[in-house]
């Protein structure tokens, strides 16, 4: 999609992610075979699911969208948050997870390009989601 000005924009739409909360849990590792154990953050079955319905969404968007990855300068990332109910979130601790999904699909080369504009929150408690548009940073 391209807005009036012919700039290139990249739009969609996935699931919410997790929080930064609840996205990691601990485990129990041994550093090698005989090493001391350790506790290390990983991934819970819940965002790793989530991540590979955010890469694969990520990627039609891409594709149908004849996106040309960013692979240098910036790229402005406008996030609109849609929460299956009104209880109180915290936009903020899911932008980390979104920008890992943009970058695994190849919206952008890393991440650290991203500059993430969170531009409201709404209630749709039929289809809870995040709504984003992805464009190159004017210099």
């Amino acid at each position: 999609m391209t807005t009036a000005s012919h700039e290139p924009v990249l739009r969609l739409a996935v699931e919410l992610p997790p929080s930064v909360n609840h996205s990691h849990k601990n485990a129990l590792r041994r550093s090698r075979r005989t090493g001391p154990p350790y506790t290390a953050q990983v991934p819970t079955g819940q965002t790793l699911a989530w991540r590979a319905s955010a890469f694969y969404a990520a990627r039609r968007a891409i594709v149908a969208a004849r996106w040309h990855p960013i692979t240098e300068g910036k790229v402005v990332v406008e996030l609109t948050y849609f929460w299956p109910d009104r209880r109180r979130r915290d936009t903020h601790n899911r932008i980390k997870e979104l920008m890992d999904a943009l970058q695994a699909a190849g919206a952008f080369a890393n991440d650290c390009q991203a500059l993430a504009r969170e531009r409201d929150f709404r209630l749709d408690a039929d289809r809870p989601r995040v709504e984003l548009a992805l464009r190159r940073k004017r210099a």
